[in-house]
């Protein structure tokens, strides 16, 4: 009887213990839930556009026997490609990267990009109504939408000569808080593309400040500062989360962010040094 009675004294314990345990992994996965997000944790992909830039601005090295654009547009991507390994991404992050850098490759060419961004891509859809379809798609709420929207107005204008630098940089950072202020959580199933353009605007903008030298695309009035980087970011991050919905019926917004990063970089990249000469 006392034997019996040690065995149920002892199942009752493992049974507390198992609805304990059970108990604290639903509360740690509620609270994970119901987690805030914060604009900090997208910096990593602000800071591996501006690693791109500096390897561009630095170490990039035309060669003079290249006449032909799409000959110069392939070894600038070749000269992209070598520097993924020495990012600090998983090996399924170097690999989706370096495919978005190869898509994206054409918006290296100024007037290209251009035309992507602010006029209709080569399917002749707009990228404005592009961010319409995220929108009716559900993919972004319309918070996202009105910032966005207004954002592709103003590095246009940008671009144009129309808003300054520091207009362009005073409506980023606004948009930042006003994010942040949106209080979007794990759980949220918008609130994640902004946060990854943004970050780029704002070390794009923050690396254009500390490296003066370097050449840039000239507009009738205005360098461009971070609007290219914007604009392919936009490109191809838009682009990504539409193939991958449309075809999938999902998004995998990790894949979104290297495509955003990929995008940025080669919109930039032919604003930097040696490289815009190469092209002018």
């Amino acid at each position: 009887m006392k034997r019996k009675l040690l065995q149920i004294t002892g199942l009752m314990l493992s049974l507390a213990v198992f609805f304990v345990a059970c108990n604290k992994e639903k509360d740690t996965t509620q609270n994970n839930a119901t987690k805030k997000l914060v604009f900090s944790s997208y910096q990593h992909y602000g800071d591996l556009h501006n690693d791109f830039l500096t390897n561009a601005l630095n170490n990039f090295n035309e060669d003079p026997a290249i006449k032909a654009t799409q000959a110069k547009i392939d070894y600038i991507d070749r000269f992209q490609q070598n520097y993924v390994p020495l990012t600090a991404l998983s090996t399924s992050e170097r690999a989706d990267l370096s495919s978005a850098l190869f898509d994206y490759r054409h918006l290296i060419l100024y007037p290209d990009l251009y035309q992507e961004a602010f006029v209709q891509n080569a399917a002749g859809v707009s990228l404005a109504s592009q961010i319409d379809d995220l929108l009716n798609y559900g993919l972004i709420d319309a918070f996202e939408h009105g910032v966005l929207k207004n954002l592709l107005v103003k590095i246009q204008g940008n671009l144009d000569g129309n808003i300054t630098n520091d207009q362009l940089e005073n409506f980023v950072n606004n948009a930042v808080k006003d994010w942040e202020a949106m209080g979007y959580t794990q759980s949220s199933t918008t609130g994640r593309l902004l946060p990854v353009i943004l970050s780029i605007s704002v070390s794009s903008i923050d690396w254009w400040k500390n490296h003066p030298g370097a050449d840039r695309y000239k507009t009738a009035a205005l360098p461009a500062w971070a609007a290219a980087d914007v604009a392919g970011g936009l490109v191809s991050g838009v682009s990504t989360i539409i193939v991958q919905y449309t075809v999938t019926g999902d998004v995998h917004w990790g894949v979104v962010g290297g495509s955003v990063v990929a995008g940025a970089v080669v919109g930039s990249t032919g604003l930097v040094g040696r490289i815009a000469k190469w092209f002018s």
